[in-house]
This record gives C-alpha cells, structure tokens and sequence, in this order.
C-alpha cells in the first residue's frame, strides 16, 4: 500500500497514473475545500484500489464494487451508525463538510446570530469524525463547545478507524444488495417491469457494448409516467437516442389514477424520432376515431331520449282536443330545445329543461317578513306586483344560462290557447364562471313566452349573450319544483359583492 500527498497525477512504479476525483464520486477541492490524501494499491501496473480523503466525507472506488441503485436492502446496521452504501450516518445524520462547520461555528459579529442544531446533530458530527462525544446525557451546550474546540485545534477529518469502518459497510452494503436486486430482478417477468425497477441493467442487456449493438434496433415500452424521467436518463447514460411520446394513458388503481407513457429508446437518433412520430400519428388517429364514435354514441342516446320524451309529448297532447284545456295545465316538466344557443355553445347540447308552476311569493313560508316585503314592490323589470295573486314561475336550464322566470302580467288559470305572447322577467347564472347576469339598462333579463296549447310553446329570452328564440312540448304533468329555486339572492347587490370578492 502506498500513501501520497494530494495532487492529481503521480508516478506509480514507472506507472502514470491521473486520479479523478470526480470519476472516484468525491467532490473537487473547489466545492469540498479539502482534500487530504490519496491511497492506491496496485499490483504491478493495475491499479486494484483507489480511495480519496476529503474533508467531508471519504469514498472509496473500487471498480469492481457494484452500483448502488437501485437500493432493494434496508441499512446495515453497526452501533451507533448505519450505512446505506454511501457512508455512515448516525440517528439520520450525515457528516458535514470541514468548511461548513467553520463557517456555522465561527461566531457573526455582525448579525449577531447564533448556529443552532438539535443534540443528535451534535453528536452526529462528533462520532462521524470519530471524536469523543462524551456521555450520552450530554447536553447541547458540552456538544457545542466539544466539536468548536476540535475544529478551532485543526480538525482535518475523520479518523483512520472511521474511515476503514465506512469503507467496509460501504462496500458489504454495495455487495448485499447487488445480490437482493439481481435476484429479485430475475423474477420479474414483463420488460416493463424489469425497466423500472433496474433500468439501467436492462438497456445494457437489450443494448450491449457497441461492437455487438445493431444499429437498426429500436425498444418500444409502456411505464408509469412518475418513471419515464429516471428510464430516459439511463438509457442516455449509455449513448442511447430515448424519446417519450406525447400518447399518455391513465388507468384506475385501488388508491386512485396513474398515467403511461410509450418510450421509443434505440441507437440511430433519426430512426428513433420515425418511429415515435409514426406512433404519435397513429395514436391521433386512433383518438380521432374513439371521439367519433363516443359523439355517434352520444348522439344516438339523445335521439332515443327524445324519441322518449317526444312520445310522452304525444301522449299528454292526446288527453286534449282541439282547442280544449286551460293554462293551468301548462304545469309539469318541458323539454326545450334553442338552435341559436346550441350552435354557438354546442357543448351544452341541445335539449334544455324548463320547469313550470303558479307560485305566489307572499305565501312562500321559506321567506322572511323582510323578503316579503321586497317581493311586494315592484321589480327592476318592471314586473307584476306580487299582491297577493298567483303568477307563472318557471325553473330553466338552457345551457349557457341557468334561473328563474316569472310572468310580468297577471293571467287566469282558466285562460284558454293559444295564450301569449307572455311578457316575463329572469334572473340567473352564466355557466362559464357561474356570474349573477343582472340587467343594468332594461334590455336584458326580459322575454316573452306563448302556449300554442297546453303542450307546445315558443318564446324568447333576451341576455347579455344575445337574445334566443326556443320552442319546447311538454315532458310530464309532475313538476319537480313547486317554488322558485332562488330570486332574491340573484338581485344587483349580490352581483355587486361577488363582483368585488373575485379582485379580492
């Protein structure tokens, strides 16, 4: 065994040997600050081991020890450390560097501040460097005193005996779980599998030294998403050309959703970018056809629901002869339909609801003396009274707006049909963002609405939007509301105080 001051090329029995210390997995002296020796042994002119002391911690490369990831083994255990393959630790501490702990140990004048860890830090530094670190009952403040004092007399490392100690479990953990991974490795039986867990094992085994690679070879994989980044990244590590496309899947799992990802790894870079611009074309046009056919399935769903609709539509129309019923029997639930809102917002769809009833407000026992007495004046619409008498309300949902309507006349339930135009007035939500749609100038929020008989009508609604024409026949004689789902609260004021909050 030879020791040698630190510099970075010297002479080995006529041997000139450079030590890399970034290649031995220990930082340079620019980032460490330190490094206090290097130690090979050698056999003739091969260089069996090398190690580098550095101030913080101290790595030993032997070319034949294994990779640490990925880990499969928990840490070894030796009173009062543990290792991981990358040096000791002690109670999840590992060792600072020389120059951090001058640099956190010199007091600051200045800011006046003072370096503060928790007793296990303390000790951790002391044991690692292999100082006494007195009784376990020690306090911070011995601790303290105990490592600023070392490091004030010239503290250059750890000790040789913790240097031999972290090499030996370094290496014994390397070994050990070189073994647990290359077994388990063995039993999985899917690529996908084997990529993720030890990807860069695989692609030298499906990719192997470069005088037996085919150049014209290329890998197509299916991984979760979270490991296309860590796969990617090995493959590259070894010259590899490795390109994720853009066909993202999620599949269900018992804690949730988790996506895939298709990689196209391979040697010729031109020939691998082909490929996945192939697969990329192929996957749109897939998508192409599956919204296709899920639109032509959509589509035939709301046909035969509106040939439903349509024949409870026949049935109730047929309880009627011509010219018989009165506009009581307007209550129940409409299906209605607006080209003009269905072809600017064709997400919507095209079959809207409205729910019809007579409803007076100063009997609503849901409302308070003081609502009442607001519901009793007139409306901003220039609406009815509501004195007392019942008038037409409706619930409706038409896409892009959603409310509550209400006659602006008062009209007899026995009036007979056609009856209408309907003067009414609406207050509602947008869809979008879910904004109160208030009337500021006496244009909007208004409609008309005419019962060709107690089973068809057509109308208009006017809104900031835009006014739309709407036709609609009747569903069924069983309102679901009986009651205005909300009036009072969609008035200017609310509007005014939600328009506020959202810049606050």
């Amino acid at each position: 065994m030879n020791s040698f001051s630190p510099f970075a090329s010297f002479e080995l029995k006529s041997l000139d040997v450079t030590i890399n210390t970034g290649a031995l997995g220990v930082a340079s002296s620019s980032s460490s600050g330190r490094i206090l020796g290097v130690t090979v042994e050698s056999i003739g002119e091969k260089v069996l081991f090398a190690q580098v002391v550095t101030g913080f911690k101290f790595s030993s490369m032997d070319p034949k020890l294994p990779a640490l990831d990925p880990v499969v083994i928990p840490s070894i255990s030796h009173r009062p450390f543990r290792c991981e393959g990358k040096g000791l630790t002690y109670k999840n501490h590992s060792r600072e560097s020389i120059d951090n702990l001058k640099t956190w140990l010199q007091p600051n004048k200045r800011l006046k501040t003072v370096f503060k860890r928790a007793k296990d830090w303390w000790r951790a530094q002391l044991l690692l460097y292999g100082l006494d670190a007195g009784k376990s009952t020690a306090k911070v403040e011995e601790l303290t005193t105990m490592l600023t004092t070392a490091v004030k007399e010239g503290l250059q490392g750890p000790s040789q005996k913790i240097i031999d100690l972290e090499n030996e479990l370094n290496t014994k953990f390397r070994v050990q779980n070189a073994e647990a991974r290359d077994e388990k490795y063995l039993t999985l039986e899917t690529e996908e599998s084997r990529v993720e867990f030890y990807p860069l094992r695989f692609w030298r085994e499906r990719f192997p030294s470069k005088g037996r690679r085919k150049k014209n070879e290329i890998v197509t994989l299916t991984v979760r998403f979270q490991s296309v980044h860590r796969v990617k990244t090995a493959a590259e590590s070894l010259g590899l050309s490795a390109f994720d496309t853009s066909d993202i899947q999620c599949y269900s799992l018992d804690i949730g959703i988790d996506m895939l990802s298709k990689l196209v790894v391979g040697i010729d870079r031109g020939a691998v970018l082909q490929l996945k611009a192939q697969m990329e074309e192929k996957r749109e046009k897939q998508l192409d056809e599956a919204a296709r056919l899920e639109r032509q399935e959509k589509e035939e769903a709301a046909r035969l629901e509106r040939q439903a609709r349509e024949a409870k539509a026949q049935k109730l129309a047929a309880q009627f002869g011509p010219g018989e019923g009165t506009l009581k029997d307007v209550v129940g639930e409409w299906h209605v339909q607006s080209h003009a809102i269905s072809d600017q917002w064709p997400q919507f769809g095209t079959d809207f609801e409205m729910c019809i009833y007579f409803h007076n407000m100063e009997n609503d026992c849901d409302h308070s003396d003081e609502e009442r007495s607001y519901y009793s004046g007139s409306d901003a619409n220039g609406s009815a009274e509501f004195d007392g008498t019942e008038l037409i309300w409706a619930n409706f949902e038409m896409g892009i707006l959603s409310g509550v309507l209400h006659a602006n006349k008062h009209l007899l339930p026995i009036a007979s049909f056609p009856c209408g135009p309907i003067p009414f007035a609406w207050r509602g939500r947008e869809s979008g963002e879910g904004q109160i749609e208030v009337d500021t100038d006496g244009t909007n929020n208004i409609g008309t609405v005419t019962f060709l008989g107690p089973t068809q009508l057509n109308g208009e609604l006017k809104s900031t939007f835009g006014d739309f024409k709407f036709e609609g026949y009747k569903a069924s004689s069983a309102p679901r509301n009986k009651a205005p789902e909300e009036w009072h609260g969609l008035d200017y004021r609310r509007w005014n105080k939600e328009r506020v909050s959202r810049w606050h």
